[in-house]
């Protein structure tokens, strides 16, 4: 299936907000201080541990000529600690703004993604990556908002538009607060209940990814 972009903006060059967002959101990030500060506060108190991954997410501009014209493209890929040769999600983000002015994040998923692991550190393997190896996410676009100078927030998923059948869940909800270097993340999967199936509980909080470089 062709990908549809008509509902997007081609890309203006003196869009500043829209620049940003693509600046802040690239880079290397890991949650690795975060789940070294849980672990010593619950055997302060002798309590169970959060049970929280120490992901490592890398995001890097991505090619990709028949996105390139409406934003920034980039290729993300999020691993586990001691894991990051077998990464548990490959996307594609497209940065860019629709015809209502809001600034979005769509999201692509990867076709044949084994193929492309380690491209975020390998330009021949992103060179090879064009838009027939991806299908969209439907109704999982992340609605950007500027919050203050240093801050955005962003949302995808509200009323269940963001359809999964990972693990008995139906939908996913994602939650996201950026700065110039940190990402925080709540992604969760609930049933047609509102249960949660997946996910950090709120009493958990969000994965909070710091920048490296």
């Amino acid at each position: 299936m062709e990908i549809q972009l008509n509902d997007l903006k081609l890309l203006s060059t003196d869009d500043e907000e829209l620049t940003l967002i693509a600046q802040w959101l690239q880079g290397d990030f890991n949650c690795l201080k975060q789940v070294e500060r849980e672990i010593l506060a619950a055997s302060k108190t002798q309590a169970a541990p959060v049970k929280r991954a120490s992901v490592f997410m890398r995001i890097v501009p991505a090619p990709i000529e028949a996105l390139n014209q409406y934003g920034y493209v980039f290729y993300v890929e999020q691993s586990v600690q001691g894991y990051q040769d077998t990464p548990y999600r490959q996307r594609i983000y497209l940065v860019a703004r629709n015809h209502s002015g809001q600034v979005i994040n769509r999201i692509f998923d990867i076709k044949d993604a084994a193929l492309f692991i380690g491209a975020w550190k390998n330009p021949v393997l992103l060179q090879a990556l064009n838009a027939a190896n991806l299908k969209e996410a439907v109704g999982c676009d992340v609605l950007w908002t500027r919050i203050d100078d240093s801050c955005f927030k962003g949302q995808a998923g509200a009323g269940g538009s963001c359809r999964t059948t990972y693990g008995g869940a139906t939908h996913i909800t994602v939650q996201i607060e950026m700065t110039a270097d940190r990402l925080e993340t709540l992604d969760q999967g609930f049933n047609d209940e509102g249960t949660l199936i997946f996910g950090p509980s709120s009493e958990e909080g969000a994965y909070q990814f710091r920048k490296e470089n």
